[in-house]
């Protein structure tokens, strides 16, 4: 019915999120359970999560570093795993908010009985000053964020976390889409961009020289050139609202900053 709320856990993550949190939380009302687990917010995030009635949790330390950053984001999205009732998870950044579209198709999926996938990606579209981005190099952009408990793995990788269908099962994609607000500013974002840059080289410093050689050299000039060439294809041919240039160099800074890290932590550590 339209009405029941859907069968799925929501989990959210969140430090200090009052300013974005309503507005994630608006956006899964209709799911009937939603996890916050929480990293030690001192702001008026948690009054807000329990106005809405969700469960929280606190991130465990053992995921933390001693400054109370994430150190390993799959362990603190297993937490919220762990603690959910729900055989269907989905999980929304608390800076996110899913659309309208996509609660309806989750919602269908659900009722379903015997549905197409098991673990299902979701499109991301950015939204930058109030205007949905329909033209970037970023497209396509995908993330798994629905999916079925027992037929999945858990979240793996400590950043860029994910979750993978079980042998013989579905990854399917659906339809709409997760929106996610631009609103930080150049060093905000830069700083965090770093911040999981660091992550991911200290995962990647024991990298034999074959594994360097193929993953810097190789896959991420491979990844370069594909957004270069996504680049100049949303220029041509995409008619809609296109990313801001200084936003799009931001995704080859990352790359270029990643390689870097990796490189200077294989040979000197």
């Amino acid at each position: 019915m339209k009405n029941e709320k859907i069968a799925c856990s929501v989990g959210i993550l969140t430090f200090n999120n009052e300013d974005t949190l309503r507005a994630c939380l608006d956006s899964v009302s209709e799911f009937n359970e939603i996890i916050i687990c929480d990293g030690g917010s001192i702001d008026k995030t948690l009054e807000i999560a329990k106005g809405y009635g969700c469960v929280v949790i606190e991130q465990d330390k053992k995921y933390k570093h001693p400054d109370n950053k994430i150190a390993d984001f799959s362990g603190v999205r297993n937490q919220m795993l762990d603690c959910a009732k729900n055989d269907w998870f989905a999980y929304v950044d608390s800076d996110e908010y899913f659309s309208k579209e996509v609660v309806e198709e989750i919602r269908s999926i659900v009722v379903n009985k015997d549905p197409k996938g098991c673990v299902f990606k979701m499109p991301r579209k950015y939204v930058v000053k109030d205007e949905i981005i329909e033209c970037s190099s970023f497209y396509p952009n995908y993330q798994t964020r629905f999916f079925l408990k027992d037929r999945s793995t858990r979240f793996k990788k400590k950043v860029h976390e994910r979750v993978d269908p079980i042998p013989n099962q579905k990854l399917d994609t659906l339809e709409n889409c997760v929106y996610v607000p631009w609103d930080k500013n150049m060093s905000d974002y830069i700083r965090k961009q770093n911040y999981y840059i660091d992550i991911e080289a200290n995962r990647l410093k024991h990298l034999s020289l074959w594994g360097w050689f193929r993953w810097v050299i190789v896959w991420q000039f491979v990844s370069v050139l594909k957004y270069i060439v996504r680049y100049i294809r949303s220029l041509l041919i995409c008619r809609g609202k296109h990313m801001p240039f200084c936003l799009e160099m931001l995704k080859i800074r990352y790359i270029f900053r990643l390689m870097w890290r990796v490189s200077k932590k294989r040979f000197e550590d």
